[in-house]
């Protein structure tokens, strides 16, 4: 396959601007971000005139190569796979006949047929239903923007409020849960327990990883913007997420004195909380992910060396087992901790996407098997292996570095390869 010829600095030109971002950083406060090539994120004359420069430019390029539709037929073949949704993948749930859902769903005749209630002016939230299934707690953007142009949103993200919406009224009628008018850019994100419980709160500022923690007893209070917090963590500090929880005791992932981040215990039973470290930081791996499994085990990701690694712990922080070591890439939890298994999406070099089960119920030796797996047209994954290698740059840091290769492929340095990273 000859080389197709290229003549350099050819790129049609484009314009730069004096355009400024201003930001706020937690360590250095405002920081002002030169970007010249703002005009393109706006839908613009300028805009449709540079792209389609751009489009005729890159085409005129392309077709030069006189085997660029064999190239394409064979990446449109091999790209021809059924798709395993990887870490989007979810549990579909059936509601009991008592939750509103499904009554709802039984008068309309249809299940797929989409319920009246619209809520508008949402962005940057989850939806969390309240354990009776009768509504959900969202993060509205408020009030509706007044600034749009050609259906693009040009004000800034300010005012974001906490609101409670009950299934068949209107948007009109949502219940405040929480503002701060003092604050306008901050962000909130809502969570409730398992056991629907506790509603939880958390408050970021900026993007760094610190938020504040509040919960507050449903059993107690009333839903609506006099809910009585428990403000466990006020303090931007440390970023702590919530696990699960059991009674007043609270599992929480968090980066306090833990760069790489641990999991530690909170009881709010007393009116001062109890911090207990439950699992320690491991200082060569970041904690990716935590989720309680069959109700009293953690499914953990460890990212160690640019590789996920599984792992079981006991509910006391007692590591148990590690699973699939041998697997080189990255790898994502799917659960329920009522269920006696879990899934883990796998995706690595040699193959798009894997999901593997756990099952608990299965005798030992048999819990761990593959659910499903990608099958690429023309290609063996057993065909292909990776393995991760460190060299040394100049400074003397190690660097990794991973060679993906046909098992036949001779590796001694004779053999054309393709590199590329970041």
């Amino acid at each position: 396959m000859a080389p197709t010829p290229w003549t350099p600095n050819a790129y049609p030109p484009t314009r730069r601007s004096d355009h400024v971002d201003l930001y706020r950083s937690a360590l250095k406060g405002e920081v002002r971000v030169p970007d010249p090539y703002q005009w393109l994120e706006e839908y613009s004359e300028d805009t449709d005139k540079w792209t389609t420069s751009q489009e005729i430019f890159t085409r005129a390029y392309l077709d030069k190569n006189t085997d660029r539709q064999r190239l394409e037929d064979v990446f449109r073949s091999n790209m021809n796979y059924a798709k395993v949704p990887g870490s989007d993948f979810s549990t579909i749930f059936v509601r009991s006949t008592s939750s509103p859902l499904s009554e709802a769903a039984k008068t309309s005749g249809s299940d797929d047929e989409r319920f009246p209630d619209v809520i508008e002016h949402v962005k940057f939230s989850s939806i969390k239903w309240s354990k009776d299934s009768k509504g959900f707690f969202y993060q509205k953007r408020y009030p509706a923007p007044k600034e749009v142009k050609d259906g693009i949103e040009t004000a800034g993200d300010v005012d974001a409020m906490v609101y409670y919406h009950r299934l068949g009224t209107q948007q009109s009628d949502d219940i405040l849960i929480h503002s701060d008018k003092k604050n306008p850019e901050w962000m909130w994100g809502v969570d409730i327990t398992d056991d629907g419980k506790y509603i939880i709160l958390y408050t970021s500022k900026d993007s760094s990883r610190r938020n504040l923690l509040w919960i507050a007893d449903l059993e107690e209070n009333e839903i609506g913007p006099k809910i009585k917090w428990n403000k466990i963590i006020d303090d931007f500090e440390s970023e702590y997420q919530i696990i699960a929880t059991e009674g007043s005791l609270l599992y929480v992932k968090t980066n306090a004195d833990a760069p790489q981040y641990k999991v530690i215990t909170i009881d709010v039973s007393n009116e001062k909380p109890v911090f207990v470290d439950l699992i320690p930081e491991v200082k060569d791996a970041n904690l990716v992910s935590v989720d309680f499994v069959n109700r009293d085990t953690f499914a953990i990701v460890y990212k160690r060396n640019v590789k996920d690694e599984i792992y079981l712990y006991a509910k006391n922080g007692t590591q148990l087992a590690r699973l699939a070591p041998g697997f080189v890439g990255a790898a994502s939890i799917s659960s329920r901790r009522s269920q006696p298994h879990f899934f883990v999406s796998m995706t690595g070099f040699n193959t798009p996407g894997t999901v593997t089960r756990y099952d608990f119920t299965a005798p030992e030796g048999q819990r761990w098997s593959i659910y499903r797996t990608t099958k690429v047209n023309g290609l063996d994954p057993d065909d292909f292996e990776s393995q991760q290698i460190w060299y040394e740059s100049k400074d003397g840091t190690k660097v990794p570095m991973f060679i993906v290769r046909h098992k036949s492929t001779p590796f001694d340095g004779t053999a054309p390869a393709i590199q590329y990273g970041e």
